[in-house]
């Protein structure tokens, strides 16, 4: 007991102090491998992030990276990007994951994507990070999201809703976009890769066609 005492509160030498630090910085390099900005996020409790794919509320990977380090437990809106993307996606089953990026290919469109707007908590960043590879794979990109919204009154003519005013939110919100000079050579369109799905909302005059990650991406085709 006396030996461990000793052990406990003597203090460092400075060649164990060095290889303590040594230690950590191995350690605090690892873990930020892939966030380079990683000094930003000390500074805040939550972010605001976009997630389109599957980490998407009921989808494979939401209970382990989202739902437990969010507020609230749930998406904060039900969001569409503001700018235009190809949307493609990797086919490996109910593994399939999709790829949101600026680049142009052939006969797929650039719309607008739908996803979920969280408030998750800052110490995930870094575990998100190397979950998309950042900056080798995608980047995380900080984008303009927006929430539609639309006024209805009630008709007593008519005995139905009817929109009064439609309008709509913006957000800033981080997003992981694929780094096109990565994907331009991978996506093939049609053997190992895939167009998801374009959806066409024709009963909605706020919004026009826009891809949407759901269950059926995942299919075996």
């Amino acid at each position: 007991m006396l030996n461990f005492l000793r052990r406990r509160f003597t203090p460092l030498s400075s060649y164990e102090l060095a290889m303590d630090e040594r230690a950590w910085i191995k350690e605090m390099s690892k873990r930020t491998l892939f966030t380079p900005d990683a000094h930003l996020f000390n500074r805040t409790v939550y972010q605001l992030l976009f997630i389109y794919g599957n980490e998407q509320r009921g989808h494979i990977m939401h209970e382990r990276l989202i739902k437990p380090h969010c507020m609230n437990n749930k998406p904060a809106a039900v969001v569409f990007t503001e700018n235009e993307y190809t949307m493609m996606k990797k086919k490996l089953g109910w593994a399939t994951y999709p790829i949101v990026a600026d680049i142009d290919l052939w006969n797929v469109p650039k719309l607008k994507v739908k996803g979920e707007l969280y408030a998750i908590r800052s110490y995930m960043i870094p575990e998100l990070d190397r979950c998309y590879s950042n900056t080798v794979d995608f980047m995380r990109q900080r984008i303009t999201v927006t929430m539609p919204h639309h006024l209805l009154m009630w008709s007593k003519k008519t005995g139905e809703h009817r929109v009064v005013k439609q309008d709509h939110i913006t957000y800033q919100a981080w997003a992981y976009l694929g780094i096109p000079d990565f994907w331009k050579d991978e996506l093939d369109v049609g053997y190992s890769y895939g167009q998801v799905a374009v959806t066409d909302p024709n009963n909605h005059s706020q919004l026009q066609q826009y891809y949407s990650f759901t269950h059926a991406e995942y299919k075996i085709e």
